[in-house]
């Protein structure tokens, strides 16, 4: 008789010891960190993900890691009864001869999360085969990805010479020379006199509810698209039509409410339609509205995109309404895991990632603080003293002072509203 297992490849063992490594010895975690990469599901146990958790949020803290300071990193976010209290996180170290037992460990661990990867692969392409409406294109580059993910598991973290680095550096900086590796241009003199959005970046863009986020987002496409820069919008609120009827109203300077009420939609209105959609109908801009898709099939078109129509520019809106993945049950989990993706298709494909974020009361990003620590650049529009301003929250390689901006909601324009002197920047 075969035997079957009938649950997915895993070692609970090793996985505790790799956690314990960590609390005898807290150099190990950026062993640990540096082999789970980006990957949520390197551990099998829900309760080891969420240690691993802990341990990253008490990095980002900058405060020593201990099972004291897990316990109660755990205990503050109300997971320490999740994971088997105090006593299985003390028990931990326990589950290990040493520290130096980590990459025997993580070796172990890295296999078994590769055959779980390549196990979801096949069995994802199985039941997609078996659909009568799948097209066949489509389930193959699926295929592809899934299998590259795996194969990237197996290959690991690549180690690079210093000269390879040089050689790519000094050819950029060629390209720089020649314009094609210029930062994409905002519309807004402070931003783009700093250098403009770097290609590969992920550029958070916040602010509170009904602040300008959107609006703000569509002039920078708009200062793009003017340019000839390839773009996409994946929107997970508005449709379609709706960004179109905005797009429309900023670049023909119409009165957005026309585009709602019979009364205000004139034939003059219609008159400076006709004569504008030969030239807006060319436009590079592609616009998903499917509110259904998940990070993960934004990357597949993304990519798609980028060997197709050479697409430079992304904008998400917003992050917080992006399906999540439903192997990962904890909220926090879910918003961090999307920034995570969002930043690692940013920096495969070279393309300006721009993602809406939303702003709690506090002004503190909604729902998950990795996703401001998974930001390149972090962009708010504030409100101060009745005015509305552009504020550089973080951005490690650009500069630019806090600026002013006019904000008119009919033609969905907003401009820098202070006068600068240009001999400032050269």
């Amino acid at each position: 008789m075969i035997k079957t297992e009938t649950l997915p490849p895993h070692d609970s063992l090793n996985e505790q010891a790799a956690l314990g490594c960590v609390l005898l010895d807290s150099s190990a975690l950026d062993v640990l960190l540096s082999s789970v990469g980006n990957a949520d599901d390197f551990f099998y146990e829900l309760r080891h993900r969420i240690i691993l958790s802990a341990f990253r949020r008490i990095l980002e803290a900058a405060r020593p890691i201990s099972s004291l300071a897990v316990i109660t990193e755990l205990r503050t976010m109300g997971e320490l009864e999740a994971v088997g209290g105090i006593a299985y996180v003390s028990s931990l170290p326990d589950a290990t001869p040493s520290a130096a037992h980590l990459p025997y460990c993580l070796d172990v661990l890295r296999k078994k999360f590769v055959a779980r990867r390549m196990i979801a692969a096949c069995t994802e392409a199985i039941g997609a085969a078996y659909k009568d409406d799948t097209d066949s294109a489509e389930l193959l580059e699926s295929f592809k990805d899934n299998i590259a993910t795996a194969e990237g598991s197996i290959k690991g973290h690549d180690v690079k010479p210093i000269k390879d680095i040089l050689g790519r550096c000094v050819d950029r900086y060629e390209r720089m020379l020649e314009g094609e590796e210029a930062g994409l241009a905002t519309g807004f003199f402070k931003i783009d006199a700093a250098g403009g959005l770097a290609q590969g970046e992920l550029v958070l863009l916040c602010g509170t509810t009904g602040l300008g986020k959107s609006t703000l987002a569509l002039n920078i496409l708009h200062t793009n698209l003017k340019n000839g820069v390839p773009c996409a919008l994946f929107s997970f609120e508005m449709s379609d039509e709706a960004w179109m009827d905005r797009l429309l109203s900023l670049d023909l300077s119409i009165d957005r409410s026309a585009f709602r009420s019979k009364d205000r939609f004139n034939t003059g209105v219609m008159q400076k339609l006709a004569s504008a959609i030969p030239r807006l109908s060319k436009l590079p801009l592609w616009i998903s509205d499917d509110t259904m898709a998940t990070v993960d099939d934004m990357r597949r078109t993304i990519k798609k995109m980028v060997e197709r129509s050479g697409i430079r520019m992304v904008v998400v809106d917003y992050a917080q309404i992006v399906s999540p993945p439903k192997s990962i049950e904890s909220r926090e989990q879910q918003v961090a895991y999307i920034g995570r993706t969002l930043r690692s298709i940013a920096q495969e494909t070279k393309v300006v990632m721009i993602v809406l974020s939303q702003l709690n009361d506090d002004g503190k990003v909604r729902e998950s603080r990795a996703l401001l620590h998974e930001a390149h650049v972090c962009i708010t529009l504030q409100q101060r003293e009745e005015k509305l301003w552009v504020a550089l929250t973080k951005g490690r390689d650009m500069n630019f002072q806090d600026f002013p901006v006019d904000f008119h909601p009919l033609n969905c324009k907003i401009t820098q509203a202070e006068q600068f002197d240009t001999n400032e920047y050269r």
